[in-house]
């Protein structure tokens, strides 16, 4: 439940669209991060050890009851293991691996098939043996470093939590005596992380469970319309050479691959932003907004096009209206296009392996991301790059015909169930405004469709402008948060629609014409800055978040106020 006070601004509706919910998948509410650190509380310390021969850095990570996190040594393909970093200094060394005392339970779940998840709750504590250097030994010496990782309960969030180390009264009243000790371990890092070490075995598992699980994507829900149009694509190319059905289904696969290219890039990016404290994971971009709308506008604009309304104007993407033109060669950027748009929406689906094959991707280092994702792309083309090394995989398929216009309408439909299915997935506040531009995605499609096969490339570019110009001008009018926008929009539009209709005017228009044509154009630009105006005269109330002290304020100064009480249940 939310309240705001009026008179001053309201902005806490236009900051709810104006902000892109960035969610990592273990952590699905970023308004909790705030209490991660209540969550998770650590301390440090160095203390002597082996009867004062050595010293000893403890962390000591305290849980709130009934949460959890997960050991520094999780193995990959599972949770985010916690990760302990000491910032380097020329004070002390590290001589070996941190040890946690009590040791991690053991937990198994269907998510994680065969994958040992090591947690830990109430109270753990990391201990590694640590050597001072210098002629004063552990006085003055801090370590200083920080415990990341994810405490879990009904859902996980992210936690960062900085230490100082400092030696106890009793190492320092200790004499270490001996010569100094030598690392036992290897040299000693900046940071001490529970990085994974691979093994050739290990990697080459893994990137067959991610081939895999990309060829099994090609069998998911989401994707079958596309894969529809990819087949009758086939059909379209019987005949063709066999270097052409290869180079076609080529450029088709090297769509599919630009986009997990993308999603690995834009994994790292992330985490490589955050230092790991977050992660983007499959389909997790169906996690912003402006992304939801965006895919929803472009698969409704395909639906109208497979459904006849308008034609992409790419050579061959999905054919037209009658049987011969559906049957016109297929273009190499239609290709490409097509395995883009298979693939966006293959992202909602969770097929088999593919979540254990991702998670496992985005906590490598950056070369081993892309390299998986290269191999789960490899998995979902790898149908589509056979047949086009062997056509006759696909001879079963009949012959070019009507059926192919059905089939692309049948296909249309499908495609409009989709945009049911991206909508309901969108906030309610944005129903209004995402009707609104499919409206305008609509409007668009039919005056493009609209366009003769004779029609001149100035009319052409008139429609194509009207179009855009529409859809440009409903986006912003309902999405943009920003009070001056719709009335500079609407102004611009209808100056934008003067120019059209003086444009008009030719040599051989009458005089009269003329005239109306110009009394025309400054009406537009008349009403457009009169309504415009009078629209920022009598803009809504200015509100303000409610507070209390806003409220007694007010109130003391003898104004009346309007309280807004809202809520989502």
């Amino acid at each position: 439940m939310s309240h705001s006070l009026w008179p001053l601004r309201r902005d806490h509706h236009s900051r709810k669209a104006s902000f892109l919910l960035v969610l990592a998948i273990a952590g699905m509410l970023a308004s909790a991060s705030a209490d991660a650190a209540d969550r998770v509380e650590v301390t440090a310390q160095i203390v002597p050890s082996n009867g004062g021969q050595h010293a000893e850095l403890q962390i000591i990570a305290r849980v709130q009851p009934g949460w959890h996190i997960y050991s520094i040594t999780q193995k990959p393909g599972g949770p985010k293991p916690t990760r302990v970093n000491l910032i380097a200094s020329d004070h002390y060394r590290l001589l070996g691996q941190f040890v946690a005392v009590p040791p991690a339970t053991v937990h198994h779940y269907d998510f994680w098939p065969d994958l040992d998840v090591e947690e830990h709750e109430d109270q753990v504590m990391w201990s590694a043996p640590v050597e001072a250097i210098g002629p004063d030994g552990w006085r003055g010496v801090t370590i200083a470093g920080d415990v990341k990782g994810q405490v879990c309960k009904d859902l996980c969030v992210n936690f960062s939590q900085s230490f100082e180390a400092k030696a106890t009264k009793e190492l320092l009243n200790t004499t270490i005596s001996g010569s100094p000790m030598k690392a036992t371990e290897g040299k000693p890092t900046s940071t001490l992380s529970a990085a994974p070490v691979f093994h050739i075995g290990e990697i080459l598992i893994q990137l067959g469970s991610a081939m895999l699980a990309g060829l099994l994507l090609n069998v998911m829900p989401c994707v079958l319309p596309v894969i529809g149009l990819k087949v009758m694509s086939f059909v379209q190319q019987a005949g063709e050479s066999r270097k052409r059905i290869f180079s076609l289904n080529a450029w088709f696969s090297l769509g599919l691959m630009s986009v997990f290219w993308a999603l690995a890039t834009l994994a790292v990016g992330v985490r490589l932003a955050t230092q790991g404290d977050m992660e983007f994971g499959w389909g997790e971009q169906f996690q912003f907004s402006a992304f939801n709308i965006v895919l929803t506008s472009v698969v409704f604009a395909f639906a109208l096009s497979f459904l006849g309304i308008w034609e992409v104007p790419i050579p061959g993407f999905i054919g037209a209206s009658s049987a011969n033109e559906a049957a016109e060669r297929e273009g190499a950027a239609g290709a490409f296009i097509k395995g883009i748009l298979a693939t966006l929406l293959a992202t909602p689906c969770v097929g088999p392996l593919l979540i254990p094959a991702t998670t496992w991707a985005i906590q490598q280092p950056v070369w081993m991301t892309y390299t998986a994702f290269t191999f789960i792309g490899l998995g979902m083309a790898t149908p589509y790059l056979a047949i086009g090394a062997y056509p006759r995989l696909i001879s079963f398929l009949p012959k070019p015909g009507n059926w192919m216009v059905t089939f692309k309408q049948i296909m249309g439909f499908v495609l409009l169930g989709t945009v049911v299915w991206l909508f309901s997935s969108l906030s309610e506040q944005y129903h209004t405004q995402v009707l609104s531009l499919l409206t305008a995605i609509g409007f668009a499609c039919w005056v493009t469709g609209r366009l003769s096969i004779t029609a001149s490339r100035s009319v052409r570019l008139q429609s194509w402008a009207w179009a855009v110009g529409t859809v440009a001008y409903v986006a912003i009018v309902a999405f943009s948060t920003d009070r001056l926008a719709a009335p500079i929009a609407t102004i611009a539009i209808a100056f934008a629609i003067s120019i059209w209709i003086l444009m008009q005017i030719s040599e051989d228009t009458s005089l009269k014409s003329k005239a109306w044509c110009w009394s025309a154009a400054i009406a537009v630009l008349l009403l457009s800055t009169t309504v415009s105006y009078l629209a920022l005269q009598h803009a809504e109330l200015p509100w303000e978040p409610f507070t209390r002290a806003g409220l007694d304020k007010y109130l003391r100064n003898g104004q009346t106020v309007l309280v807004d009480f809202t809520a989502d249940w």
